[in-house]
């Protein structure tokens, strides 16, 4: 049996895919023909402030010591 080509892609790539705002064709019934949940569809990740700022911390602390043993 072949593999559909829509099932080779990412599930973030066939959400890509979706085409919002077409009429002859739902929502729905594209993310079920791509293989993806409807929920999917709405998915937008929480991006918590906190975390990026201790990210950039951490970011600053290891480029001023690269050569130090950072415990890996």
């Amino acid at each position: 049996m072949a593999q559909k080509k829509s099932m080779s892609l990412t599930v973030h790539e066939r959400i890509q895919r979706i085409e919002r705002g077409k009429k002859d064709i739902s929502l729905s019934r594209q993310a079920e023909l791509l293989g993806v949940s409807r929920s999917a569809i709405y998915y937008e990740p929480r991006i918590d402030p906190e975390d990026i700022l201790l990210t950039q911390e951490i970011d600053k602390i290891y480029t001023a010591f690269p050569f130090m043993d950072h415990g890996g």
